[in-house]
């Protein structure tokens, strides 16, 4: 499951990802434009139409995709649906789904992205943004390797989702060792531990659980010389704490992986002396 997000908004890169994928190479053929079905259970449709639709989630989605290369209308077609908050008429939409024949459904975890993935093994779906546990939920078979037909993005707090985040952090800063593991608990949990130490890192833990916490938190894990910073699970009050840790980060000059305000985003930033790089597997059309 993609995990590495544009920080503007939580489809960017898995947008970016999805349209180097074959189904989609070969839709890019003269007169043949790829068609992307956005699907929410909620939000109406009227809601995620036009250029700057009022849903944000449909708006982050348009702007990254424009920002890629990828114009509704010219060189890619988005099919907007929605059960538009009622449940009885997943049926329906799941039907209508199969009858457009998208290349690709790009839809939030929950109750619809299931019935859409029992109707259909040939058609792909991306999961967008959501706190659950793709592996645990029976969504994907692993982080690395969700098998079927669905991919996407695991944004939550579960020890499957911490241990890929490790990796990705490694693979972007090698060169790292020790890291600031900061959470509202004592120590991380043994198979988090387990996965950081083949990694060659060490995990400092730091708790961090209240906004009256954040300085004196900071100045110990400035103490620690560590190398980058990790959040963990630091609860409900992390949202409001997300900016004043990559300020953090960004002063004291360490690579982060951060997690969003918003579940269907992610941020991973390294930071260094001058620059911050946002990693991401996104391509432009070509």
């Amino acid at each position: 499951m993609a995990s590495v997000m544009d920080r503007r908004a939580f489809i960017g890169t898995l947008t970016g990802g999805l349209l180097t994928a074959p189904v989609i190479a070969e839709a890019q053929q003269p007169g043949n434009v790829p068609r992307i079905a956005l699907v929410f259970p909620n939000s109406p449709v009227a809601d995620m139409t036009g250029p700057h639709p009022a849903s944000p989630a449909a708006r982050a989605f348009l702007e990254a995709m424009r920002e890629l290369g990828w114009i509704d209308g010219q060189n890619i077609t988005i099919e907007r649906k929605s059960a538009e908050g009622r449940p009885e008429r997943y049926a329906g939409l799941v039907q209508e789904l199969l009858r457009l024949k998208p290349n690709l459904i790009v839809c939030p975890a929950g109750t619809l992205t299931r019935a859409i993935a029992q109707a259909t093994n040939v058609i792909p779906i991306v999961i967008a943004g959501a706190l659950f546990d793709p592996v645990a939920s029976g969504f994907a078979k692993s982080l690395a390797w969700p098998g079927g037909n669905m991919t996407g993005l695991a944004a939550g707090s579960s020890d499957t989702v911490f241990e890929k985040r490790l990796e990705l952090l490694k693979e972007a800063v090698p060169k790292i060792s020790r890291v600031a593991f900061v959470g509202n608990q004592s120590l991380p949990q043994p198979n988090t531990v387990a996965v950081a130490r083949a990694l060659k890192l060490t995990l400092v833990p730091m708790v961090i659980a209240t906004p009256e916490e954040l300085q004196t938190g900071f100045a110990t894990i400035e103490r620690a010389r560590v190398d980058a910073l990790f959040i963990g699970d630091t609860g409900s009050f992390f949202p409001a704490a997300r900016a004043a840790f990559i300020e953090f980060a960004a002063k004291q000059r360490l690579p982060d992986h951060i997690r969003s305000t918003n579940s269907s985003r992610w941020a991973v930033s390294c930071l260094t002396a001058s620059t911050s790089t946002t990693y991401s597997g996104a391509r432009r059309p070509t």
